[in-house]
């Protein structure tokens, strides 16, 4: 059953974040799915919240990419450290965005119930995200070094 887990929440990753397929999502995710992520804030119930998200870091990283680092199963639990990779080209709400490229890590703990993803809950770090995403820090950044 690992495996098993294990190949979903990699499908999830790869649909939703690498590639922008949303409809993927209503496969592997329950109903009932739930999203954790204190992080940024944004939580919420069913497929819909993560269209959302992946919808919000695809449209300002068009080229994100989140490579699983390390996966690891027990039981209906999957563990997953990723690192996400993107140019900061496009929109982020009301944020201006650098145009540098980010690199943030996180972890993703999945919980998986007949076969599909239940629950997600999302640990990264936003205060090195935030540094390289807007230009003012990007300006700051170039200041400081004179």
């Amino acid at each position: 059953m690992s495996a098993q887990n294990k190949a979903l929440v990699r499908r999830w990753i790869n649909a939703a974040y690498n590639k922008g397929d949303w409809k993927v999502l209503d496969e592997v995710l329950a109903p009932n799915f739930v999203r954790h992520d204190d992080a940024s804030g944004v939580t919420g119930e069913g497929p819909d919240v993560e269209k959302q998200v992946a919808t919000l870091y695809r449209t300002a990283f068009p080229d994100l990419h989140l490579k699983i680092e390390e996966m690891v199963a027990e039981g209906n639990t999957v563990a997953v450290r990723w690192t996400a990779t993107g140019t900061a080209t496009g929109k982020l709400r009301d944020i201006p965005l650098s145009g540098r490229k980010l690199v943030t890590p996180g972890l993703s703990i999945c919980r998986i119930s007949r076969g599909k993803i239940t629950e997600h809950f999302v640990y990264w770090d936003t205060a090195a995200f935030n540094q390289q995403i807007t230009r003012q820090s990007a300006q700051a950044a170039v200041a400081g070094a004179r």
